[in-house]
This record gives structure tokens, sequence and C-alpha cells, in this order.
């Protein structure tokens, strides 16, 4: 998130940025969050989302020690750079403190109203304060102080614009970006600091002090029959408005409650989802590497065979077998040819031995015609003299 304006005729910025890291994993998450005072417009790189040759200051929650800059690695760092300088330049001398932001997922008392908030001061005369309130509970400490920002002209600040970028790489965590709060004076900030944004219950407005009661004194009774009463009492001597007021301030209470636990589902939900989706791409993952290692295994095998003396005799064997196998597809292709061979000499003789047997059969018939004619002749004769 960057803005298109800058900041503008304003020799001072006071800003409060809300926010929450958490992810599932334990050991392994990265990489952070990061506000950016800079001269330019959002300009896309891999440096936390940007580019690393920025005009201005970065004040970056950094969740991940890479092991090349571990000498250089804190938890909150403010980086100063007018344009030229690189990562490695920027480190040389680092300024920040280390403080933990991050939140664990799979811990019993995590909840989607947890944050973090970080506290930027830009004073006139080119001092630098960065507070955190790690656990968003007005517990502030002090992280860093630089009397005066090295590199940068005294009217950087008037046409800077703000950004917010989070980046991750081969780790993954969530980062929620919740509120972001400006001021030109550093009075204004102050009260915001101290206001923290999470209802936690709601309060009955004080009473007038004239019977010498008020609302937190009636919360010190003990047990539960005496808060009752002094409930009572306190209730009787409300006025319409007061009492109003007070069933305003439930029903807020209330409805916070439900937006919170609403929040809290659809977090929740995020949260399986891409869990799952990570499970799986972490089996298909798996998978992948579980062929190539076969493949490579196969291949190792290969090689180990046919290599040296055990190579040739597995030559030796693998050009028998194939001998041995031609010489019997040879064989079995002779016997084929042979009996079909035997097949057609036989179809042959039969086709010209029927004719013999037709010609003699041809011959009785004929004859036997010619006999019984004869004898038809005969008696034929005989009784016409008879």
């Amino acid at each position: 998130m960057w803005t298109e304006k800058v900041i503008g005729n304003y020799n001072s910025l006071s800003a409060i940025l809300k926010f929450r890291i958490s992810g599932q994993a334990k050991t392994f998450f990265g990489d952070g969050i990061a506000l950016w005072i800079t001269s330019e417009p959002y300009r896309e790189g891999d440096f936390h989302g940007t580019k690393e040759n920025f005009y201005g200051i970065a004040v970056i929650m950094d969740t991940f020690k890479n092991i090349e800059y571990a000498h250089a690695h804190r938890d909150v760092t403010v980086l100063v750079n007018d344009g030229e300088k690189t990562y490695e330049m920027m480190t040389d001398d680092i300024v920040g403190c280390d403080v933990d932001v991050r939140y664990h997922n799979a811990r019993a008392d995590f909840s989607v109203t947890d944050a973090s908030r970080v506290y930027l001061n830009i004073n006139s005369d080119n001092s630098l304060k960065v507070e955190i309130d790690a656990r968003n509970n007005n517990n502030w400490i002090d992280c860093i102080q630089i009397d005066k920002l090295p590199l940068l002209s005294h009217d950087w600040l008037s046409k800077a614009h703000i950004g917010i970028t989070a980046s991750t790489g081969s780790l993954a965590d969530n980062h929620d970006v919740l509120s972001l709060h400006t001021f030109t004076t550093s009075q204004e900030a102050e009260g915001e600091k101290l206001r923290r944004e999470v209802l936690t219950g709601y309060a009955i407005p004080p009473l007038d002090s004239k019977d010498g009661e008020t609302g937190s004194a009636s919360a010190s009774a003990s047990g539960s029959g005496s808060r009752g009463i002094r409930g009572e009492e306190i209730t009787s001597k409300m006025t319409n408005e007061e009492r109003l007021e007070a069933i305003e301030s439930r029903l807020a209470a209330g409805l916070q409650r439900f937006a919170e636990f609403d929040l809290h589902l659809d977090h929740e939900l995020a949260s399986v989802s891409e869990h799952v989706e990570h499970m799986i791409k972490q089996i298909e993952g798996r998978e992948n590497k579980a062929e190539s290692r076969l493949e490579e295994i196969e291949e190792l095998m290969r090689e180990q065979m046919y290599d040296g003396q055990a190579g040739h005799q597995w030559y030796a064997l693998e050009e028998a077998m194939e001998a041995k196998l031609q010489l019997h597809m040879d064989t079995s292709l002779n016997s084929m040819h042979e009996s079909l061979g035997e097949l057609q000499d036989h179809a042959n003789k039969a086709t010209s031995g029927w004719r013999t047997p037709m010609y003699v059969l041809l011959f009785i018939v004929v004859v036997g015609f010619g006999w019984m004619y004869y004898e038809y002749k005969k008696r034929m004769k005989w009784g016409h003299l008879g």
C-alpha cells in the first residue's frame, strides 16, 4: 500500500501503525512488514516488497534472520538511504532493537484481536524516534532514537510518500495491516498511543461526586449479592440520559463482541484453508522429490552395473540372452513356414483327388441306367407276346 500524494507542507510527522504478524509455523517463518517514508511512489522490488535504493527511511519489522546477514539482524530496524546505498552499506552501522512482534496461531490464547503497534515520530530538526507496543497493551518500549537523520535534506519530508509493504519467500506468514494513523504533531499522537481499540467489556458511566460514590468504587464491592445491590443503587441514582448511555455502551460492547467473533471465525477458516493448501503443496513436493530420487537411483544402478568388469559380464549376458531369443524366434518362424507348406500340399492334393471318384460314380450311374432300360424293353416284349 502506498499513498499517491506527498505528505505536503509539513516539517514533522507522527505515525502509529497497528498490525499483526501471525502464522502456523513454530520455527521457520518470515519475512516481515515495513513502514516506508520515501520521496518516490511505490516501486516493485525484492527488498521487503520494494527497491533497496530508496530515498528516505524505512522501519522494518523483520521476522526472519538471514544467515548471511545475521550480524546485522534486528527484529525492528531503521534504514536510511539517499538512493545510492545498498543494503550492505545501510547495515554497516545498524540501528534497531529486538522485540517479538509475531503471534503463533496454534497457541490456545491466540485471537484475531491480537496486534502490535509501532510509533514513529520525525521532528522538524530531522530527529527520529521509534517506539514499539509489541502486544498492544500500552506497554511502549523505546526502540530507536536518532538525533539527526543522515543523508537526507531538510525538506525531504514534505516531498515524501507513506507506504506499507510485506513480503514472504519460501517461508510464509500472515501479515495484516489493521490501521495507520498519521499526525502532524507528536502531541496528537501521544493521545492515540494510549488508546487501545479493543473492547474488553463495558463500563457504567461514573456518578456525580455529590454522593461521594463513583462507578469505579462500586466495582470494588465484594460478593455477588453486594454487587447486585450496589448495581441497583447506582442504577436508581442515574438520570434517564445516563441510563440510555449505559444501555448504548452495553449494546456497543455486545456488537463489538459479535464483530470480533465473526472476524475470529473468518480468520480461523482462512487459516484452515491455507493450512490445507500448504499440506497439499508439501505432499506434491514430496512426491516429486521421491520420483526424482527413484530416477536417480535407477540411473546410478545402471551406471554401476555396466561399469568395469561387472559391466562387461552384464554386456555379455545381455548379448547371450538376445542371441538365444533371436534363435528361438528364427526356429519358431521356420517351424511355422514348414507347417504352412504342409497344409498347402494337403490342400492341393485334396483339390486334384476328387475327380477320379466322380468319374467312376458317373460311369456306374450310366451303366445302371442302361441295364434298367434293357430290362424294361425285355419285359415289355415278353408281356406283348404273352
